[in-house]
């Protein structure tokens, strides 16, 4: 094999590492993204059925303060619809897989725990390390 071959063959490999490097980069910061919104969406649900519940619970106490029966019906009206919004998003969470995450657990602290565990860490990238090249005179 030539030198000039040798060259072109050495740039090549050295050009398809540095693809490749970009590449993975590129596919692990999209993988993270993706788990960023996966944990917003589970953020979100959750608000969602901590709001029902203050909702219900609003309602539910208006209707002991107001004197009005018409007011009252209104109120006991208000605060089952917030009840039964409630248990049927708990219960579609729940048909999710993640019941535990209703039981009152900080979203924050299984967030941590799931990002612990092994099957999410990436295995690091292993290249070995290429030393500056200087052609053959």
């Amino acid at each position: 094999m030539t030198v000039r071959r040798f060259e072109v063959l050495f740039v090549s490999i050295l050009k398809t590492v540095a693809g490749d490097r970009v590449q993975w980069f590129r596919a692990e910061a999209e993988m993270q993204r993706w788990r960023e919104e996966w944990e917003f969406k589970q953020a979100d649900f959750m608000r969602t059925i901590s709001t029902f519940q203050r909702m219900s619970s609003v309602w539910g106490e208006l209707g002991t303060v107001s004197s009005a029966p018409g007011s009252i019906a209104y109120s006991k009206k208000q605060s089952a619809m917030y009840q039964e919004m409630e248990r049927h998003a708990k219960e579609l969470f729940s048909k999710a897989g993640y019941s535990h995450l209703t039981d009152g657990k900080i979203l924050a602290d299984y967030i941590c725990e799931e990002r612990a565990k092994e099957e999410y860490v990436i295995a690091e990238l292993s290249i070995t390390e290429v030393r500056a090249y200087t052609p053959l005179q």
